[in-house]
């Protein structure tokens, strides 16, 4: 036959023409994602897993479903498709191997009620809400209106909207979908709760610690117990030259070289006033440095009467600072001798100044430092010496005198209970004040005495295994790991490090949660345990099947899990993302 056509060239030709419409009528009815097997002959492999091809096109479609109408920041959906596809034929190979099974039939049941599944891989279940995919793999996906809950155009305008793949591939894709379900259901089944693990569980999460602590201020020590003696700085500096050494090499070299430890008081002032005003303020200024040559109380002086917003509320305190920005001031006060009070006027207006203390040259360098590690020896001395104090003393007991006031506070309309709690409480905090006080007193003060970081006792509200023991720590693992120590044998516990804060702790009270409490949570609890416990199951499994792959069962094509071109194939732009076909 084909010598035939060789020598009649009319023939020829005709026979030619004749194949070539053949060739053009099977690329169109056959091309790519048509329903036919034929576009298998352009498959392009993702991924094999166990000689299983993961074709390009079930990994957009994929892609798309997981995604859906969301786009997570961060999120690679490259990656994640290839993963999820590679879980998903992980779990076909296990249904097959235990016989599990779906039908088409079955497949239809389910996106007739509007169920579309997807794999969801392990690394991102917990994300699955926030992508509008529920715990069970499903993206709810309208195919149809109110009157026709399905309606196959439909089905096919959202099928190739969303996936951009034909009906046939949907389907065979969701049937995939479905046994990779069924497994996760058979691993999700056999795992139960029990009365007694769930009881357990409850009494762990739901029981309750109240707190009370002392805290101990680095920065409170600092300022009223380190003071700038010479002579323990030299000290201090011969056993830390490197640091102090390093510090100076660190600063630029114009840095000021003097702190100043002064008090101020301001009286504003400025050039552009009236004369007889300028020089009423410059007497009230003189007045004021008088009355604290005398003897009066400069840090009540500064709080009635200067205009420094800064510094006013704490007496007017100037603590160790350079006073770069206020040349004038500085320069001033250079001149001048620890004890002297000066006036100083400088743009701002009149300043009553007086000098405490004043460092220069390798001292100022050194003084931070040394003043910093200074303050966090003493606030740890301290608090180990309220520990030691308080030992003995806690928890409070009922005496004579404390039973006399139990039964003054009953007379005056207090249940039992309630008055019997309010005395001890008032005891406690009675005692734990006490012994603030004796730790303090042993200590060298500073003249600069304020209060806003004094240890005082605080009492915390009841917190459980997931709270925070104390509001603001900076590492609550290191208290809550001191807390399980504190029992009424051990009602004190401290100093703790927490950061750069130290605690001394007190017990106050504990709470067990009862089976009573159990009872009446039971049903939603032990479900909200048992949905955590299956999914932590299918987390699990997922994880061991790809743990057991091996390399040479498992190779990926690496330009597909590539963040680069999340939006879409390598070289396609992907198909629009559709919303739910309304009505």
């Amino acid at each position: 036959m084909l010598n035939l056509f060789r020598q009649k060239g009319v023939m020829s030709f005709i026979y030619t023409l004749l194949m070539g419409a053949v060739i053009v009528v099977f690329v169109v009815q056959f091309r790519p994602n048509a329903d036919s097997p034929v576009s298998s002959f352009s498959r392009k492999c993702v991924a094999k897993i166990r000689g299983t091809c993961v074709d390009e096109r079930d990994w957009r479609a994929q892609r798309y479903l997981l995604r859906g109408q969301y786009d997570a920041a961060g999120v690679n959906w490259n990656k994640a498709a290839v993963d999820s596809l590679i879980e998903r034929t992980l779990l076909e190979q296990e249904a097959k191997r235990l016989g599990i099974r779906v039908t088409e039939d079955d497949v239809m049941n389910e996106l007739v009620r509007w169920r579309v599944h997807v794999t969801v891989p392990a690394a991102m279940r917990p994300q699955s809400r926030s992508l509008g995919i529920d715990p069970s793999g499903v993206r709810w996906t309208q195919f149809g209106t109110k009157e026709k809950p399905f309606d196959q155009s439909v089905f096919e305008k959202v099928v190739q909207s969303t996936t951009g793949q034909n009906t046939t591939d949907f389907i065979d894709a969701q049937a995939q979908e479905l046994v990779a379900a069924r497994m996760l259901l058979l691993v999700a089944q056999r795992v139960k709760v029990g009365d007694s693990e769930a009881f357990d569980q409850f009494v762990f999460e739901r029981s309750t610690t109240t707190l009370k602590w002392v805290k101990l201020d680095d920065s409170f020590f600092a300022e009223h117990f380190v003071g700038a003696d010479k002579a323990a700085i030299d000290k201090w500096v011969a056993d830390h030259k490197k640091e102090v050494d390093d510090a100076a090499a660190k600063l630029p070299k114009d840095a000021p070289n003097k702190l100043f430890d002064a008090r101020q008081i301001l009286i504003e002032s400025k050039k552009e006033d009236a004369a007889d005003k300028r020089a009423a303020a410059k007497k009230k200024a003189e007045d004021l440095a008088a009355k604290a040559k005398k003897g009066d109380d400069f840090a009540k002086l500064a709080k009635d009467n200067s205009a420094d917003t800064a510094t006013k509320d704490s007496g007017g305190r100037l603590a160790w600072v350079t006073l770069s920005e206020d040349p004038v001031l500085r320069d001033a006060l250079a001149k001048a001798k620890p004890g002297d009070t000066v006036v100083i006027e400088t743009p701002k207006g009149f300043h009553v100044a007086q000098l405490t203390a004043m460092l220069e040259g390798n001292a100022a360098v050194a003084f931070p430092l040394y003043r910093a590690a200074r303050a966090e020896e003493l606030a740890e001395d301290s608090g180990k010496k309220l520990e030691a104090a308080l030992k003995g003393k806690l928890p409070v007991a009922l005496d004579a005198a404390l039973k006399t006031k139990v039964e003054d506070a009953k007379k005056a309309g207090k249940t039992e209970a309630d008055a019997t709690a309010q005395v001890l409480a008032d005891e406690t905090r009675a005692r734990i004040d006490r012994a603030i006080e004796d730790v303090l007193a042993a200590l060298p003060s500073t003249p600069w005495l304020t209060d806003d970081k004094r240890p005082r006792l605080e009492v915390g509200t009841p917190f459980n295994v997931t709270g925070a023991p104390i509001p603001g720590a900076e590492d609550p693992t290191a208290i809550t790991a001191a807390v399980e120590k504190l029992n009424p044998q051990t009602p004190v516990v401290g100093p703790v490090k927490s950061g750069k804060d130290r605690f001394v702790l007190v017990y106050s009270d504990k709470h067990v949660a009862t089976r009573e409490e159990f009872e009446k949570e039971k049903a939603v609890y032990t479900g909200v345990m048992l949905a955590k416990k299956r999914e932590d199951a299918i987390v699990n499994y997922l994880n061991t099947l790809r743990e057991g792959l091996g390399k040479d069962n498992l190779t990926v094509d690496q330009k597909y899990v590539t963040a680069e071109n999340a939006k879409g194939a390598p070289g396609e732009a992907p198909p629009p993302a559709q919303a739910p076909f309304e009505e």
